[in-house]
């Protein structure tokens, strides 16, 4: 025999206070019938949204016996009871604009995170039907347990190359891949050459799939088409309409324009929408793919965006990739190796780790909102009490149980509704605010606002927070007989032991929750306060940063770039009090390159994964790096000389096995890559290859030509670990090469500054126009605000939930407060009876506080438990600090003791000053 179905207990509560006695039992059976059977049928989402029609719909009838005894109909019923609540409100200001604060500010900051929340994560993307766009990489599981964490990230998610891209789309158009059409995409930055000058444009590189796929449709002209795709194509451009408006200033006769991008003639070919941007690039101007590298298979810098078939899926398309992938792994295996495709939904791409902050900020919020809601409903069960004489005078009168319970509950609703709508504005008034203090590297930033969702959510939030504010000292009042509301020296409404108990648990579960905020802030105060205090390895403070690089089109030749780098370097040590350096990497400036190196090993031939940086002579004393052995650059090194190279200790440890290292050395290529490139023109390089250009002039091609061992870097000395790829990473083995024995260009230019750095920014820039009108700064910058925005959304996650912890902490302060003033308002009479019998003042003070204590402690070993449940949920924010350390537990139930303590002060300190005559008197 099945078992009865049984009404959510929701549903038997609303059932028993709207519907007549005589109805009740056969109305509840009825629905629990139905439940039961659409729950079978349908699911459970679909049975509860019934089961909320019916309760909707009942109201009327639920009604007719109030408005019987009342002479209304239910309408004016309502009405009458909102009347008689604002009446409430105006009359109790004080209480009434305490509720409605602590209402607004947790509403206000439970919309605000939402708005965060909804702009970043739940707001569709702004394309037709962008369920369907897909972010598509490769993923190289040969590094997955490779020693190197950068090549580990690389594993899965791995670029590609545009010859790669091409065997795919060949793949596609034979039917081979469920996508309706994809194209290559990559970050890039130009020098446009205008007739004011030359500025850095941002953007990207792209093939023509990649445009079909968004499916936006340009303002003027066409986006990319197939034909610009073909090797010997004139690369031609696309502009944002904030470009178009800006800078030429919203030209008609924009298309077919030729624009100077590095020096290369692009045609513009069409003007993008207003508001139009390309996903996780954004940028100004989006061009055709270069010549160069169309036949590069070892060139991966990019990756792919597509859209989905018809009936495909991410799983499906990245099956149907991984077939031309092995194809691909057997007829490259040296390049393609074990690359699968990795296919991903673009808005999970987007948003990437930044989802588990939001939604542990949301749920930091609700927890604020919960202690919130506690505090408010402790406090009207209080008011309750204190409002036995107005309940008794109603019922007197001829108000019914339900009657009363309906008013309590509009009162609720009331205050609820004043206190929402108001948090609602302080949302919207301090949302330009948040939206200053958020990170910048935060996604979908643009799209953060009060939207109808954002509004939607706010109205819900202060609906749920009227019922659950207001349900307390109604189910009270419910639970209350006549004789005890007319009564006025009984316990009464909201009284009596069960009240007090009610009360009590009340409190226990705001401190608890109190507990957990407080805890969770601190361990996220302590991971930021290790995480910014990490040994970084370097000084930072005082250090500018300038980016540049020589204009393409007045510097064509490396030798052209020589000359510039030369000129500009005499310009900035010409600024009184800097010093300078230069460099191709910043220390956590967000770029890192590594280079495989060889050496021997017991007679094989060992490859090895090293980090470099190509410095000059003056970095190390400029950056404040030490030098624990051996000695650094001194500028002797040159092109044609011995090539030389400083290690870091990671290198020392990790490669040498901690052996002495001066007097070791490493190749840039293996014997075997050697023997194949015998007789070309070029040998290989320290640093090994790059397009940009050269500081130093090729070297040993007779080498090459003669069969001579590949050239080998001597190391010279040892310099201490320094944190390149994040305060959070470990130091990994690197190499320190000089400028004159590399081929890598180097245009990060460090300056050394006594007194103010911003005092030289300016100076910087003017220094690069000095030298060259035509050549843009990149960028000018403090380094140590940069590494400042390195660890941006920890430092705001961290500040955000200590915030709500101070903001619960006040809560629970005054939670604590109110219960203790009450208890002892309550006993009154009794502390009077002891004093008059000998009770020192300082046993009632004591007493008092030990209530207080006891509510803290029982809420600690409650919050204890929740966070011990929970603490998987802050695990993955914290650095170097255990989430279930004794000592942070310990600290937070201290001072959690302590707002109980001073809590309680003030009505330990009322109530050792009782007057005995005067309230034996009185009774």
């Amino acid at each position: 025999m099945s078992r009865p179905v049984r009404l959510p207990a929701y549903a038997r509560a609303l059932v028993a206070l709207l519907v007549p006695d005589g109805l009740r039992d056969e109305i509840a059976r009825d629905l629990a019938e139905r439940f039961g059977a659409i729950r079978m049928a349908s699911g459970r989402v679909r049975a509860h949204g019934w089961l909320w029609g019916q309760l909707v719909r009942m109201r009327p009838r639920g009604l007719r016996r109030i408005t019987e005894e009342t002479g209304m109909d239910g309408t004016a019923g309502w009405t009458g009871d909102v009347r008689v609540a604002l009446r409430s409100v105006r009359m109790r200001f004080g209480f009434s604009a305490t509720v409605i604060a602590t209402v607004a500010l947790a509403v206000g900051a439970t919309t605000s995170v939402f708005s965060v929340v909804n702009g970043v994560l739940l707001r569709p993307l702004d394309y037709p039907e962008p369920d369907r766009l897909v972010l598509i990489r490769q993923t190289n599981p040969d590094w997955a347990d490779h020693p190197s964490s950068q090549l580990r990230r690389f594993a899965e998610s791995f670029p590609l190359s545009v010859p790669t891209f091409f065997d795919w789309e060949a793949f596609a158009a034979e039917g081979g891949v469920g996508v309706e059409a994809f194209g290559l995409t990559s970050d890039e930055q130009w020098v446009l050459q205008t007739v004011e000058g030359a500025e850095m444009v941002r953007g990207g590189m792209f093939t023509s799939g990649a445009f079909r796929a968004l499916g936006v449709e340009p303002l003027m002209g066409r986006y990319l088409g197939p034909d610009d795709d073909r090797d010997g194509a004139q690369p031609v451009v696309l502009l944002s309409y904030r470009v178009w408006h800006d800078r030429f200033g919203s030209d008609p006769e924009i298309l077919g324009r030729t624009l100077s991008l590095d020096g290369v003639p692009h045609v513009v070919v069409g003007v993008m929408p207003s508001g139009f941007t390309v996903p996780r690039i954004g940028g100004e101007i989006w061009t055709s793919l270069v010549d160069e590298e169309r036949d590069d298979r070892d060139s991966a810098g990019y990756w792919v965006l597509g859209r989905l078939a018809d009936g495909a899926t991410t799983e499906s398309v990245q099956a149907d990739l991984n077939v031309i992938q092995t194809r691909l792994g057997e007829q490259y295996p040296e390049i393609q190796g074990s690359k699968r495709a990795r296919v991903r939904g673009l808005l999970d791409e987007m948003v990437g780790d930044v989802r588990a902050t939001l939604f542990f900020l949301l749920a930091a919020v609700g927890l604020v909102l919960a202690i919130a809601c506690v505090n408010i409903a402790n406090m009207l069960s209080v008011s309750g009490l204190a409002r036995r004489r107005e309940m008794a005078v109603r019922a007197a009168l001829g108000a019914s149980r339900s009657r009363l319970v309906r008013a309590l509950l509009t009162e609720s609703a009331v205050l609820a509704a004043l206190g929402g709508v108001a948090g609602i504005a302080l949302a919207a008034g301090s949302l330009p605010a948040l939206l200053r203090i958020l990170p910048t590297s935060l996604p979908r930033a643009d799209e953060i606002g009060i939207d109808v969702w954002v509004l939607a959510f706010g109205l819900f939030v202060t609906a749920a927070t009227a019922m659950l504010v207001g349900m307390l000292p109604a189910l009270q009042a419910a639970g209350t007989q006549p004789r005890q509301m007319m009564d006025a020296n009984s316990r009464g409404l909201a009284g009596g032991r069960t009240g007090a108990r009610i009360r009590t648990g009340l409190v226990v579960t705001e401190v608890a929750l109190a507990f957990v905020l407080l805890l969770g802030a601190s361990l996220l105060a302590s991971s930021y306060s290790r995480l910014w205090n990490t040994e970084r390895g370097f000084y930072s403070e005082g250090l500018v940063a300038l980016y540049t690089a020589p204009d393409p089109v007045t510097y064509p030749t490396p030798e052209d770039g020589h000359r510039f780098r030369t000129n500009l370097l005499e310009r900035l040590e010409a600024i009184p009090g800097v010093r300078v350096s230069r460099t191709n990497q910043i220390p956590l400036a967000g770029s890192t390159s590594s280079t495989t190196y060889y050496r021997d090993v017991d007679g094989e031939e060992q490859e090895l994964t090293v980090m470099i940086s190509v410095v000059d002579e003056n970095y190390f004393e400029l950056m404040g790096i030490d030098l624990v052995e051996g000695r650094g650059f001194d500028g002797s090194e040159t092109a044609d000389g011995p090539t030389v190279g400083v290690v870091n200790q990671a290198f020392v440890e990790e490669v040498l096995g901690g052996a002495p290292a001066v007097g070791q050395w490493i190749r840039a290529r293996s014997r075997e890559e050697w023997a194949a490139s015998r007789g070309e023109s070029n040998g290989a390089n320290a640093g090994g290859a790059d397009a940009n250009g050269a500081d130093g002039a090729d070297r040993r091609s007779a080498a090459a030509a003669t069969g001579d061992p590949p050239p080998e870097t001597t190391v010279i000395g040892v310099a201490r670990n320094v944190r390149h790829q994040g305060l959070h990473m470990p130091a990994e083995p690197k190499l320190y090469v000089t400028v004159p024995q590399s081929r890598r260009t180097a245009n990060q230019w460090l300056l050394r500054v006594q007194g103010d750095p911003r005092s030289v920014m300016d100076l910087a820039r003017q220094a690069v126009r000095d030298v060259s009108p035509t050549t843009p700064v990149r960028r000018v910058e403090l380094v140590e605000e940069r590494i400042a925005s390195s660890v941006a959304v920890p430092r705001f996650r961290t500040l955000f939930v200590v915030g709500l912890a101070l903001m619960a902490t006040v809560l629970a302060l005054l939670g604590v407060y109110g219960v203790v003033t009450f208890a002892v308002s309550q006993r009154t009479r009794e502390l009077a009876v002891r004093m008059a019998v000998g009770a020192h003042p300082r046993e009632v003070v004591a007493g008092t506080l030990s209530d207080g204590l006891r509510l803290a402690a029982v809420g600690v070993a409650l919050g204890v438990g929740i966070a011990l449940w929970a603490n998987r949920a802050v695990e993955q924010f914290l650095y170097e600090v255990d989430p279930a350390d004794p000592a942070v537990y310990a600290a937070v139930a201290v001072l959690v003791g302590a707002v109980a303590t001073a809590a309680s002060w003030l009505p330990a300190r009322r109530a050792s000053r009782v007057d005995p005559v005067s309230v034996l008197k009185a009774e």
